[in-house]
């Protein structure tokens, strides 16, 4: 044991001598270990990066772009129920006071159904 110990010290270098890793050898070495770990489908999908928020931003958009044609379609199919066509079946013959005239309006107006 002593001989071997001998050798080992004989062998290593001193503090002096050692070469210093040159900038950036670290965290080469760390890419490489990364880059050779083996990667499921999911975690390249949903892992951090530029694609990941490019994907989410897309479908975000995807989702905007439907509900407002949705919402679109449903204002559109409703026949008779905007304000103009209930303010059109509004009898203007009856006589209202001048005052409760802009009121009974607005009630007809807040409690239509169709």
């Amino acid at each position: 044991m002593d001989e071997l110990t001998k050798i080992l010290r004989e062998l290593s270098p001193t503090l002096g001598e050692a070469p210093e890793p040159s900038l950036g050898f670290y965290t080469k070495i760390a890419a490489s270990i990364r880059e050779q770990q083996p990667q499921s489908p999911w975690a390249r999908l949903f892992s951090p990066g530029q694609v990941f928020f490019r994907r989410v931003a897309f479908a975000s958009l995807l989702l905007l772009t439907g509900l407002g044609g949705m919402l679109i379609n449903n204002e559109a199919s409703q026949d008779g129920a905007d304000a103009t066509a209930i303010m059109a079946q509004y009898d203007t013959t009856t006589s209202h006071a001048g005052a409760a005239e802009p009121d009974q309006l607005l009630v007809t107006l807040a409690s239509f159904n169709q």
